[in-house]
């Protein structure tokens, strides 16, 4: 999934099914507007990647498919490898 700015910062849309989004696909690609962004703010002070993990409200729900798929999160405590 992508961000693409709209307007002036202030407006947001959600992109899903994209491959390139400088080359869109209509048969593949969802696009909805982002009406409320909750980010995760409770990280522990010396985590690397704050703010990486938003909830995102958007005006319609996305449809699944073979383009559009629901993602797994990594379970509670899991380091990716190299990282232990």
């Amino acid at each position: 999934m992508c961000l693409i700015k709209v307007l002036f910062c202030y407006l947001y849309k959600l992109i899903a099914g994209a491959h390139n989004i400088y080359n869109l696909n209509p048969a593949t690609v969802q696009t909805r507007t982002i009406m409320k962004v909750f980010p995760f703010d409770q990280l522990p002070p010396n985590a690397s990647q704050k703010h990486d993990i938003l909830i995102i409200k958007t005006n319609l729900p996305f449809q699944i498919n073979q383009f559009v798929k629901v993602i797994s999160l990594a379970r509670q405590g899991f380091l990716p490898r190299g990282k232990k």
